[in-house]
């Protein structure tokens, strides 16, 4: 939810969920985000607003929403696998449409796991393998440049 760049932590998660009744824009999946907004990825899956319109003509209008349709590069594939568990597990019960703020968030337990075959190895077409985890990574660290 937070991208940490040139010594500042920039918000780049979905301020509806957190009671921002102000103008957004809305996104559906994962897509990168400008370094002027924070930088990075935004790995949310399905739809999702953000303070900012769309820079780049790689997004399309799909009804909507702004939807990504340009390359994913390697950090991308590399997280992906974390953030979309995180994203499908996690925030829904405790973040989604303002649910820890409504009082409305699960307690914790233990997620069911999600068989990740319907996701594709870039350049390969094939599935990758599946893998459980029953705990989610870190951020990532950057570096300041």
């Amino acid at each position: 939810m937070f991208n940490f760049q040139n010594g500042c932590y920039y918000f780049v998660g979905d301020p509806t969920d957190f009671g921002y009744a102000g103008d957004t824009y809305s996104y559906y999946g994962a897509h990168p985000i400008l370094g002027a907004y924070g930088g990075g990825w935004c790995f949310m899956i399905g739809p999702h607003r953000h303070f900012w319109r769309p820079w780049s003509p790689m997004f399309a209008t799909v009804g909507p929403w702004f939807y990504w349709e340009g390359p994913y590069d390697p950090f991308f594939w590399t997280y992906w696998p974390f953030y979309h568990y995180y994203y499908r597990a996690h925030y829904p019960r405790y973040y989604s449409h303002g649910a820890f703020f409504r009082g409305h968030a699960v307690a914790p337990g233990s997620p069911p796991f999600r068989d990740r075959s319907d996701m594709a190895v870039p350049g390969t077409g094939q599935a990758e393998p599946t893998v459980l985890h029953r705990w989610l990574p870190t951020a990532p660290r950057l570096r300041p440049a």
